[in-house]
């Protein structure tokens, strides 16, 4: 699947670590706004990691993708 990329328990365990030691990046832009780096993203994306280990779980696949 072209512009898809695959997304393994070890790449959400990389992201998991990422998110909780506050290592993610700043960013900002047109398309995707301002991150604002609190406890609230963080929540989210750990929301998002949790949800995609119950998908692995259940034996479906996870990916990424960007839409722009």
């Amino acid at each position: 699947m072209a512009g898809f990329i695959e997304l393994t328990a070890a790449d959400l365990d990389a992201l998991a670590w990422d998110v909780t030691a506050k290592r993610l990046p700043f960013t900002t832009g047109f398309f995707f706004g301002q991150s604002a780096n609190n406890q609230q993203e963080r929540d989210a994306d750990l929301a998002f990691i949790a949800k995609a280990r119950q998908a692995l779980a259940a034996k479906l696949c996870v990916y990424y993708t960007a839409w722009w």
